[in-house]
């Protein structure tokens, strides 16, 4: 820091000592001390600000442990609080081990904001934050003796060529409802299985390329039915925290392409989802590929009906709906419903509820719209 410590802590321009302060206060404390410079003589003033700011806790942490200002800065730090703090837990952090860039929550939470499948830009925000943080994870090294075995007791069964190495599958352990998962690593290494914490999925997960994510979270209990397929290089698929799929197929060609579901999502039966064409198109005078790849978006409370085919470039909006055996190549406003081969705009300013059509008619009927909107999770109250 730029300001000299007394031994109990505290900074000498008034800064509360280490141990009358909360860990939000602790957060921020690191964050203006070290990272902004700035001290704060009213004694950490601002956290609730800052917190607010950031998200949540968790995304605080996140940011300042994985800054390289912080990991320049830490040393000094931690020669003043290192009784406070275990060894393994300095060491850990200092050298950047195993204990932050993979078991830890925080450190992992870090490598899925910045995989190369977002190129860069902010998405995982703008789509509502569908990857949450993991509880309490487990990384499963498939190059390790025995992993294989040990995996297949969760319900994981894993094909892996020989050429394929460095594959990781990480399991929060409050995905105790994990069903039959099939995982083929087809001369594909370095890639990244992550089960979030309401993560049911029966399925099947196929990679064919290298360094490609692959997070699947849901609505822990129901239904959770889909494959997905990676066909090239530095990739991404997301399947966000509340989100339901009767049975779906997935594909994705990169490199750095992505595929989200965001949070509390319903994908109704045989829906297929596909960023690429799978097959070249090429223009005959110059050879020149025309279908390049694509990303595919379905934004927070999207319904999608049964047969739907949403191909590249289809980003559907929040809360909108897309009538059964639709196809989508085109993108879908929030609180839209859309129909048709190619899908069109049928009607606008609409919400939808996971419940019956009369039961929701009986609520209203007994306490009205805008207590049933709060009773059915409809965002938008009406009334």
């Amino acid at each position: 820091m730029d300001e000299e410590m007394s031994d109990d802590g505290a900074s000498d321009v008034g800064v509360l000592p280490f141990a009358t302060l909360q860990p939000s206060d602790v957060i921020v404390g690191i964050y203006r001390a070290i990272l902004m410079r700035e001290p704060d003589p009213s004694g950490l003033a601002g956290s609730s600000h800052f917190l607010a700011l950031s998200g949540s806790v968790e995304s605080a942490v996140a940011g300042i442990l994985c800054s390289a200002e912080f990991r320049d800065k830490l040393p000094r730090l931690l020669a003043h609080y290192q009784a406070k703090l275990p060894s393994d837990e300095i060491k850990a952090v200092l050298e950047g081990g195993a204990a932050l860039s993979m078991e830890d929550s925080i450190r992992l939470d870090e490598v899925i904001r910045n995989h190369p499948a977002w190129r860069g830009e902010p998405v995982l925000a703008r789509m509502g934050h569908p990857a949450s943080m993991l509880n309490r994870p487990r990384v499963y090294n498939l190059d390790q003796p025995g992993v294989i075995a040990e995996i297949a007791q969760l319900g994981l069964h894993v094909n892996q060529s020989e050429t394929s190495t460095g594959n990781r599958i990480i399991v929060d352990e409050s995905a105790s409802a994990l069903n039959h998962i099939n995982l083929h690593f087809i001369n594909a290494s370095r890639n990244m299985v992550v089960l979030g914490p309401q993560c049911s999925l029966r399925g099947e997960i196929n990679f064919q390329g290298n360094g490609n994510l692959c997070y699947c979270d849901g609505k822990g209990g129901d239904v959770q039915v889909y494959r997905v397929f990676f066909y090239s290089t530095g990739s991404a698929f997301v399947f966000g925290q509340g989100s339901t799929c009767v049975y779906g197929t997935f594909h994705l060609e990169g490199p750095n392409r992505h595929i989200i579901v965001a949070r509390d999502c319903m994908i109704s039966g045989d829906v297929y989802a596909a960023g690429t064409d799978n097959h070249a198109i090429l223009e005959r005078s110059t050879g020149r590929v025309l279908n390049i790849p694509g990303d595919l978006r379905i934004g927070p409370r999207a319904w999608i009906g049964f047969g739907t085919t949403l191909l590249k470039d289809a980003h559907v909006g929040e809360g909108a709906i897309v009538a059964a055996r639709s196809t989508v190549t085109r993108p879908v406003a929030d609180n839209t419903i859309v129909a048709g081969s190619p899908a069109r705009v049928v009607r606008t300013d609409v919400d939808w509820a996971r419940n019956l059509p009369s039961e929701v008619s009986a609520l209203n009927d007994a306490v009205g719209p805008s207590l049933t909107s709060e009773l059915t999770g409809i965002t938008n109250p009406v009334g």
